[in-house]
């Protein structure tokens, strides 16, 4: 009497089934013969756990994914090579394309020495963890990209990826530098401030200094027309006491008596 053909796959063809599904991303898979205690039950309970470290490595690539900040990851041992990108950093770079060495879509696969003036020197501070975490300014034409380069190990500790977490800080850095300068031309003034009081008491005559200021030696410039009336304020003085010599005040008082006489006898 001839066997009827099972229903049910063979429990290794099922396994094999199992195990291309989960390999290809389902993780919802359900795994069968996990109650068997034979081979059979011992493969099916491997498979659960590969199934469950599987869906575990697939939420942590949507929370990378999902993240704000700007993430890469490099495999140091081939030729630290790009082997994955987050959305953040897909959208940031497409903003500065045009200023890339490659297309942003086709970032994954190429090493990071494209990046990199230097790329020996850089690759042989990555190359070795002990170096790790390294924090780095990095120059791209008008943009300026601050990265930081950390190790990930797996169980047994060993350096299996490069984490790159970088941002593009273009404007900050700008702002930096504008505030510098304004901070550097508020010390000057307060430093020139300070030394006035020296200088005048060197030189107490306020029109020679005037004179030095509007020469460009000074701190600030005449107003308009201010040296002309410092000019005539100092004629004015001087004829005042060229007059004073010439008529001394005697000679006055003299001159009011007489006047004072002829007036009385004339009346």
């Amino acid at each position: 009497m001839a066997r009827l053909p099972s229903r049910s796959p063979r429990p290794c063809a099922a396994s094999a089934q199992t195990l291309d599904r989960i390999a290809g991303g389902d993780t919802a898979v359900e795994v069968g013969f996990s109650g068997r205690r034979d081979e059979i039950g011992r493969i099916a309970a491997a498979t659960e756990r590969l199934r469950s470290e599987a869906e575990r490595a697939f939420l942590q690539s949507q929370i990378l994914d999902q993240l704000p900040q700007p993430v890469m990851v490099a495999d140091p041992r081939n030729d630290f090579r790009i082997t994955y990108m987050n959305r953040a950093t897909r959208e940031t770079l497409a903003s500065v394309e045009h200023l890339l060495p490659a297309k942003v879509d086709a970032l994954v696969g190429q090493s990071i020495d494209i990046f990199h003036r230097e790329p020996a020197r850089v690759r042989q501070i990555l190359s070795d963890p002990a170096n790790l975490p390294h924090r780095a300014r990095i120059r791209l034409g008008p943009e300026t990209i601050s990265l930081s380069v950390s190790a990930v190990r797996d169980r047994n500790g060993a350096y299996v990826n490069a984490l790159l977490n970088w941002e593009l800080i273009t404007r900050e850095v700008r702002l930096a530098e504008q505030l510098e300068t304004s901070v550097g031309a508020v010390a000057k003034r307060v430093l020139g401030a300070a030394q006035e009081p020296a200088r005048l008491r060197r030189d107490p005559d306020p029109g020679r200094l005037r004179d030095r200021q509007a020469d460009g030696r000074g701190r600030r410039r005449d107003r308009p027309g201010e040296r002309q009336r410092a000019d005539g304020r100092r004629l004015g003085r001087g004829t005042r006491r060229q007059r004073a010599r010439n008529f001394p005040p005697s000679a006055g008082k003299r001159l009011n008596r007489g006047r004072g006489g002829a007036t009385g006898g004339g009346d």
